[in-house]
């Protein structure tokens, strides 16, 4: 009767002494991450689920608690989560099309001077402006 308690008293310290890490759908690791948070703290790591943030921390402390088979290694270089720049000056980039001569694929000086003139031809009061 003694062994079993001893086996079930093993089995108890080896289960509450276990932590159970949470499973991520990716984590990143060795980052310079800037959260943008209220204190403008940076990161080393985080952890991601169901396309949301997890956790982020130190790269001991995240990998400590979550587990993934996709670990990326960011090399110490920048991350900036959520940041997505998506946007376009819509009426500029308009105009940029219609009053501006596309010197794109041009290799000589002599291609712009003939672009130039075209353009000029039928605009001769117009800003001549030209875009790379």
């Amino acid at each position: 009767m003694r062994k079993i308690y001893i086996f079930l008293l093993s089995l108890l310290i080896i289960f509450t002494g276990c932590h159970m890490k949470e499973k991520a759908d990716f984590i990143l690791i060795n980052g310079q991450i800037y959260t943008i948070d209220s204190t403008f703290s940076t990161k080393q790591a985080f952890a991601v689920g169901n396309g949301l943030f997890l956790a982020t921390g130190t790269n001991d402390d995240i990998l400590k608690s979550y587990q993934s088979k996709l670990i990326i290694d960011a090399g110490g270089k920048a991350v900036l989560p959520g940041l997505i720049d998506g946007h376009c000056h819509f009426y500029g980039y308009a105009l940029g099309l219609h009053k501006s001569i596309n010197l794109k694929g041009t290799r000589s000086f002599d291609e712009i001077l003939k672009l130039l003139r075209q353009y000029h031809e039928p605009h001769p009061n117009l800003w001549i402006i030209g875009t790379d």
